[in-house]
């Protein structure tokens, strides 16, 4: 099965489990039966492997894409971050700002171990990028190795820009990396009809 997935660009990623990463205050906010139909149809699918990753889920803001992204995390497992908050988390870790504390035991998180983190996720959700019409160079260079560490892997993307919109702000490799995917189109505004998915 890998073998075939890895030359068709599909990865299934099965059944969820019983040990899902949630994300923070968002685990709340989305639930899997939220997601439209055909949403739900279109990640479904690949999570089958019957589709490539990325899922790149594209649409204005309220519209559902973290949700539904959220609600994907919570099904399958995995993990989820924003991509401004996955760029301070690294640069935290090069200033030796980061750090894990449990049970009064405490350890210095470094860069290798997010990107670990990062790259063995069961399926693993960037959110929110290009929210910004410039970029920096750590923005730019830490998306592009985000995309390129989970080639062919369950990988989902939430932005509001369309394709020429990604590269007109990052460039054409991170453009056509995400084209190379499913794009999944999301219209209006979901904020209007479920309080419960604001964010």
């Amino acid at each position: 099965m890998r073998r075939e997935a890895t030359k068709t660009g599909w990865e299934p990623i099965g059944a969820g489990d019983s040990d899902v990463r949630t994300c923070g205050p968002f685990s709340e906010l989305a639930r899997w039966d939220e997601v439209s139909t055909g949403v739900q149809d279109a990640i479904e699918k690949a999570a089958r492997g019957g589709s490539c990753w990325p899922l790149v889920l594209i649409g204005p803001a309220g519209s559902g894409k973290t949700c539904a992204a959220v609600a994907s995390v919570m099904r399958w497992g995995g993990k989820f971050w924003q991509l401004n908050e996955f760029c301070d988390l690294l640069i935290d870790a090069a200033q030796d700002r980061l750090y894990h504390n449990s049970c009064g035991v405490g350890y210095k998180i470094t860069a290798r171990a997010i990107w670990d983190e990062w790259r063995t996720a069961k399926l693993a959700v960037i959110d929110d990028v290009g929210t910004r019409t410039k970029v920096s160079d750590h923005q730019f260079d830490t998306l592009k190795r985000l995309l390129d560490s989970r080639e062919l892997r369950p990988t989902i993307v939430t932005t509001n820009l369309q394709i020429d919109g990604i590269a007109s702000v990052f460039d054409d490799r991170v453009a056509s990396r995400l084209a190379g995917g499913t794009v999944i189109q999301f219209d209006g505004d979901r904020r209007l009809g479920r309080e419960t998915c604001t964010h």
